[in-house]
């Protein structure tokens, strides 16, 4: 079977009842991840508690502009990233983060600190 990247969906997918549940379900052994970019720019329905259930990001990175009119990142994924022990780093505070790794240690560069 075609990993879920490739299959064609539209746009409302994951709209549909049920299917984020599936997709976590049988792919739970991909998402696993120390680095979570997350999604829609931390709105509040992006990054669910039981998507994180699987990835248990270490690190989160929230792409969000200064004082955007949607208010993103949304409270609720942030106390969602938190109560998972996520470190959060977010650009509309710190500016752009890029990450470094040896494939076994990852090192936060912070872009104002460049």
């Amino acid at each position: 079977q075609l990993p879920l990247s490739m299959h064609p969906m539209p746009s409302d997918t994951f709209r549909t009842p049920g299917y984020k549940s599936r997709c976590c379900a049988r792919y739970k052994h991909f998402l696993d991840s120390d680095v979570l970019k997350v999604s829609h720019h931390g709105s509040k329905t992006s990054t669910s508690n039981e998507f994180l259930k699987f990835v248990t990001p270490e690190i989160s990175l929230i792409s969000a502009g200064i004082i955007n009119s949607f208010g993103h990142p949304a409270d609720e994924v942030l106390k969602r990233l938190n109560k998972f022990n996520s470190r959060i780093y977010r650009t509309d505070l710190e500016g752009g983060v890029l990450l470094r790794s040896n494939g076994t240690n990852i090192e936060i560069i912070k872009w104002k600190n460049l």
